[in-house]
């Protein structure tokens, strides 16, 4: 004989209630996901961007918005969705109304990872490759400041020492740069060769756009190596950037990175 179960009226209640609050709680969850679909579909579809074309979601948020016009030229009068989207290095902003039936690109720009660092230096500053570190050799008492920059992570720990520093970076083959900053009325710094006694072809720049009083920029070859120099005198200091790569190197650019960035700024 088949047994039959009862529930009292409180357990049938407190069920209903369960099953209720699951299913309230799973609506925003599919309200969240439309949404996203909506925005990935809508730029798909005004741009043109293909099947095959990757489109990440960076980021979403609540956002009051106007039903009638989803990029809020006009006051917002609901709930909506504001959506960040990736495709090909490029962030694209869409707003979405509260059911994820209607969206809207509002605005795009540019989301490439940093290339570059800004380095504050001793009376200038400078954009040097993000990959590459910076090596503070410190402020001398004479006012002579030296900065070498550099992709090599193979360098020992701790090293201060221009020389020991060279030497480890012509072992390894490492390109670097040497940011040199020296008082006019200081004794020239002996201890960069490659910049003494050789043969190079000068080139004269305008003085006037660094904010220096005179300007120029070497190119030569020393022992296998490329090396180029852009320097910089003012009324109290010279200031040199000297870029050295082995001439199995064919980057053309982080010299240029170097010297165009180069900036004069107040000091002490």
């Amino acid at each position: 004989m088949p047994k039959f179960i009862t529930y009292s009226p409180l357990t049938l209640g407190l069920s209903i209630v369960a099953i209720a609050a699951i299913i309230v709680s799973c609506q925003p969850n599919q309200s969240t996901n439309r949404a996203e679909d909506v925005a990935i579909n809508h730029l798909r579809s005004q741009l043109k961007i293909s099947a095959q074309t990757a489109i990440a979601i960076e980021a979403k948020s609540p956002l009051s918005i106007n039903v009638s016009d989803l990029c809020q030229t006009t006051l917002p009068n609901q709930d909506g969705l504001k959506v960040s989207l990736i495709s090909e290095d490029i962030r694209y902003i869409l707003h979405v109304d509260k059911d994820g039936s209607r969206a809207e690109l509002c605005s795009s720009e540019d989301a490439k990872p940093e290339s570059t660092t800004k380095y504050m230096g001793t009376g200038y500053s400078l954009r040097y490759p993000a990959q590459w570190r910076a090596i503070d050799l410190g402020l001398e008492n004479s006012g002579v400041s030296t900065v070498v920059f550099t992709p090599s992570r193979d360098l020992g720990g701790g090293v201060q020492d221009l020389d020991k520093l060279r030497q480890q970076l012509r072992q390894n083959q490492q390109p670097y740069a040497i940011v040199l900053r020296q008082p006019l009325n200081a004794p020239a710094i002996a201890s960069i060769p490659d910049e003494l006694g050789k043969e190079a072809m000068v080139t004269p720049l305008d003085a006037q756009v660094k904010g220096a009083k005179s300007a120029n920029q070497k190119e030569f070859t020393s022992d296998n190596w490329q090396v180029k120099i852009l320097t910089l005198t003012t009324d109290q200091f010279a200031y040199s950037v000297s870029y050295y790569q082995p001439n199995t190197a064919k980057d053309t650019e982080a010299f240029d990175q170097f010297a165009q960035s180069f900036a004069l700024i107040d000091s002490p």
